[in-house]
């Protein structure tokens, strides 16, 4: 029962301490709703994007069955390790707008509205800004991930 608690405890408090710069970017969002941008484009892309996040960390759960507990806290550092052999590789950037504004659901009296909204344009747009704002989501949950059993990351 004390590691039910403070399992519960400390997912509560990375999931706080991680997530305080999304909160700001979901008012952004949320002050920039009209007739196009919906308030279930954020809800559902902010689970989209979160999922992804949790999806990019669960390396860490694996690689905590395979690396030594004492060196678990070194994955850390592995997202920004990543990041840095991407920037290397990206010298020539190239900015292309695109214009969304002629994409509408696909059928959005039917069964298949709640696949609309998910694929739509917005939709995408607040997932892929909440998994290009997850990196510090990602450095801290790889290594808490990966002290961790199966049954502690389930919760």
């Amino acid at each position: 029962m004390n590691s039910l608690i403070t399992t519960f405890t400390q997912s509560i408090i990375a999931f706080t301490v991680t997530n305080i710069d999304d909160i700001i970017i979901l008012l952004l969002f949320f002050s920039q709703i009209d007739q196009n941008f919906r308030r279930r484009h954020i809800f559902i892309g902010q689970y989209l994007g979160f999922a992804v996040i949790i999806l990019l960390s669960l390396p860490g759960f694996f690689g905590g069955l395979f690396i030594k507990r004492e060196l678990i806290g070194l994955l850390g550092i592995l997202p920004i390790i990543i990041k840095q052999l991407l920037n290397r590789e990206e010298t020539n950037t190239e900015i292309q707008t695109v214009n969304s504004d002629f994409v509408k659901p696909l059928h959005p009296q039917s069964v298949f509205s709640w696949l609309s909204n998910i694929l739509h344009p917005n939709t995408c747009k607040v997932a892929a800004v909440t998994v290009a704002n997850g990196s510090d989501n990602i450095s801290i949950y790889i290594p808490l991930f990966a002290g961790e059993n199966f049954a502690n990351l389930v919760i």
